[in-house]
């Protein structure tokens, strides 16, 4: 319980806050919230990387684009960043209507998350299923790590 209050307090404060497209960053100045401060954007340079991935990937099987959700991104980058504050990393059930899979990663790099979930049975199953829509969230972990959290929609 005291996890779905924190969730949802989490989740709450991303869908006030703005959602506004950002530029790209200069290189070497990434824009990944950290673990002290909540992002004040959703849609970031970096989601867009992991989306682009995403559909090139489901491309490359035969398989349509998916749309980019702003619900599903309200709701994984609330999980992400709980997942950096709490030093946790498991998957959410967070009961957002419409979502239907989640892929969850801890990398390096954000560039990497696509190709680890393509190499792992279930994580491929999600991004090949019968999804029309998703939402990336991005957050810096306590140990530097990058949580990528990608919430699919029907």
């Amino acid at each position: 319980m005291k996890k779905t209050l924190i969730a949802s307090a989490l989740a709450g404060s991303v869908l006030l806050a703005p959602i506004t497209a950002q530029a790209a960053p200069a290189p070497g100045t990434p824009n990944i919230p950290g673990s002290s401060e909540l992002s004040s954007s959703i849609i970031s340079p970096e989601t867009n990387t992991v989306i682009a991935q995403t559909n090139a990937f489901r491309a490359s099987q035969g398989l349509p684009a998916l749309a980019q959700d702003a619900r599903l991104n309200a709701t994984a980058t609330a999980w992400a960043e709980y997942l950096a504050l709490t030093n946790q990393f498991k998957h959410a059930n967070l009961g957002l209507v419409g979502a239907s899979a989640e892929n969850i990663a801890k990398v390096g790099a954000v560039e990497h998350a696509v190709g680890a979930w393509e190499n792992s049975p279930g994580h491929r199953a999600n991004m090949v299923g019968a999804h029309r829509s998703v939402g990336i969230g991005i957050a810096r972990a306590w140990d530097g790590q990058i949580i990528v959290v990608q919430e699919f929609g029907r």
